[in-house]
């Protein structure tokens, strides 16, 4: 075999940076924030990247980039607002604080089996824009839907009733009892389980929802791709031969990179040194310290994950890395 030797021809006193935050949120809000100070220093959308080695991790940040009107595309998975589960309680949600909603309230409707199109804009003519157990009860739906409608129907008026931090708990509730496979509940679970941390974050509902539906596919995730105006959201895996003058990498801490769930640590050193590689002139790990797990139903509490710095950045190679330590005060 011939040796290889590999080497840079270009010098920079710019050192790499591991980035410590407090959570997934803090992460989110840190990496918008340079985002926007590079388009303030005239840096094209394009030049920047934020890599992950799952679909599911730039969750939290695709919300923050959808608050702030940052138009992003996804390589390597959907968008959170793209899931169904996310779609069906976003629905779900809009028809609570807008009764007539008439649009959300039959996909809402039409969650239930046996009800299609007809059976719901009729159940929604009966309803007369009021959600309320007499105007529910008028809404005479098809037998095999009565079941999981009178659950909806406790759902949706005890929603109403209550304080956001209760309301968005108990209409995923319902989903997850009523709608969701068994087959399927692991996955949707735990995108419930993001979109609840997500709400917690909101005073109120329709706040929640008008932040989330902003990002539609006719809208911020997909109309700027065709100018190639987009920072890149992608996985690892995805963005193999692919370079970028800025990147930035999610959740750099054990159970993420490494995964908890991968066969060879081997393999995932190879993974974080073609993330590493894809930046060009600024690389930033980012190394939250919890990250949010759970949601709160009954019995149940939130709880966090309290997390160490990815062990395949070692005291030998530390010191090739600037640390920074950033404090992310909540709104």
């Amino acid at each position: 075999l011939l040796k290889k030797d590999l080497w840079s021809r270009r010098l920079s006193k710019r050192k790499p940076s591991l980035v410590s935050v407090a959570d997934e949120y803090a992460q989110a809000h840190y990496i918008v924030e340079q985002i926007e100070n590079a388009q303030k220093r005239g840096e094209s959308l394009a030049d920047q990247a934020v890599l992950f080695r799952e679909a599911s991790h730039s969750f939290e940040l695709e919300a923050e980039l959808t608050k702030r009107k940052i138009t992003f595309k996804k390589f390597g998975g959907q968008k959170f607002t793209q899931l169904k589960a996310v779609k069906d309680i976003i629905c779900i949600l809009r028809w609570l604080g807008n009764s007539r909603d008439d649009a959300a309230a039959a996909r809402t409707l039409m969650l239930l089996p046996g009800i299609g199109e007809a059976n719901a804009h009729r159940m929604i003519s009966a309803m007369s824009g009021q959600i309320d157990k007499k105007a529910l009860r008028k809404a005479v739906c098809p037998a095999r839907a009565r079941g999981k409608w009178s659950k909806l129907i406790g759902a949706l008026t005890y929603a109403k009733q209550a304080e956001w931090s209760d309301s968005s708990p108990a209409i995923i509730q319902w989903y997850l009892a009523e709608v969701v496979s068994k087959r399927s509940f692991a996955i949707v679970a735990a995108q419930m389980a993001q979109l609840s941390t997500m709400a917690n974050r909101y005073r109120s509902g329709r706040r929640f929802t008008e932040q989330l539906i902003l990002d539609q596919p006719d809208r911020l995730g997909d109309t700027g791709a065709f100018s190639g105006q987009h920072v890149t959201l992608s996985t690892i895996h995805s963005a193999k031969g692919k370079e970028w003058s800025a990147v930035r990498v999610l959740n750099v801490v054990d159970g993420f990179i490494p995964s908890s769930k991968a066969e060879s640590v081997e393999e995932e050193r190879r993974l974080l040194y073609v993330a590493m590689t894809r930046a060009k002139n600024v690389l930033e790990l980012i190394v939250p310290k919890q990250i949010s797990r759970g949601f709160h139903v009954a019995g149940s509490e939130q709880h966090h994950l309290n997390l160490q710095r990815s062990a395949l950045i070692s005291k030998k190679v530390s010191p090739c890395f600037d640390f920074k330590s950033i404090k992310i005060i909540r709104p």
